[in-house]
């Protein structure tokens, strides 16, 4: 659910947010949705590294993935919190610092939320199993989101206040189903051992490239 929302209702609304709305130029917009994916692609690595030590050390993640869980809905609803009457430049800004926080929180929750089937069992059909409910309800999730946030704004208006009406909806769905994946986690993870610990966030990044050489060949 949290991942399904927060990965399609921005790319679908808040170009539209920040050009047709807060009079943003377009050309400012368009950095301002770029920017978050950049710093969400460099900083990945890094809470990997953490989640792997938060693992060893606990045999848990929860505690990052709750983390994001709580954190991600404020920095979403910020993205649609303009204050009325704010220039166009600074509500670009306003919008970019929001949705680089938001970005954060989701990498917070998103990471060690990937790792989860790995953690939970060694079985093949197992991963198998939970990777395939994961994916059904992804797809189930993005369609709703999608659908459902334009539909709530447009319902509310389609003015500047109908843009935080929405957030506030949809910020609401994302923290119910975050939270609802800490709490029936838990703490059932097995221990993730030191010898499959990488040496830190930088060996993801080389392991990426020679990984690309090998399957270029």
């Amino acid at each position: 659910m949290g991942t399904g929302g927060f990965g399609t209702l921005p790319g679908l609304v808040l170009a539209y947010y920040l050009t047709d709305t807060l009079g943003v130029a377009p050309a400012l917009g368009a950095l301002v949705v770029l920017l978050p994916k950049v710093w969400d692609v460099a900083i990945d690595p890094f809470v990997g590294a953490l989640s792997d030590a938060e693992a060893r050390r606990r045999s848990t993640r929860t505690r990052l993935v709750a983390l994001g869980a709580v954190t991600l809905p404020v920095g979403f609803l910020g993205m649609f919190a303009v204050p009325t009457g704010l220039a166009p430049g600074a509500s670009a800004v306003w919008i970019a610092v929001a949705f680089v926080l938001a970005t954060t929180s989701f990498s917070l929750f998103q990471v060690p939320y990937i790792a989860l089937p790995a953690d939970l069992t060694d079985g093949y059909r197992e991963r198998t199993r939970l990777l395939s409910w994961r994916i059904a309800v992804l797809a189930l999730a993005i369609l709703a989101m999608g659908a459902g946030g334009p539909a709530i704004r447009d319902a509310a208006g389609g003015e500047h206040r109908s843009y935080l009406i929405m957030g506030a909806a949809i910020a609401a769905l994302l923290v119910a189903g975050m939270l609802a994946t800490v709490l029936l986690v838990g703490r059932t993870q097995r221990a993730v051992p030191d010898a499959a610990a990488p040496s830190g966030p930088w060996h993801g990044y080389a392991e990426g490239v020679r990984l690309l050489r090998r399957d270029a060949r």
